[in-house]
């Protein structure tokens, strides 16, 4: 009888010392994943930025390309002009 009790407590502080164990391991997770979740949220908000910063200069980018392109079909209507004006001078 003494020898069963022994053997419920040993089997007692094993399940404890399991217990206790598995808790340090489940904290231990949560804190690692709490880290891991504050730098993931912090590279999401950097390229969140830097996803802001490219839109912003692509607008900005596209809206130098229109003005360039209308310079440009100024300037090729103007050589139209020159061409035919040179082509009546030289005609004259």
């Amino acid at each position: 009888m003494l020898l069963d009790a022994m053997k419920n407590r040993i089997g007692l502080v094993i399940l404890v010392v399991v217990c206790v164990g598995l808790g340090i391991g489940l904290i231990s997770i949560k804190r690692q994943a709490d880290k891991e979740k504050v730098d993931a949220d912090g590279k999401i908000q950097s390229f969140s930025n830097n996803w802001s910063v490219a839109a912003s200069q692509l607008d900005e980018t596209k809206q130098v390309n229109a003005e360039l392109r209308k310079d440009l079909d100024n300037e090729k209507k103007n050589y139209s002009e020159l061409t035919n004006n040179f082509s009546q001078v030289s005609v004259n």
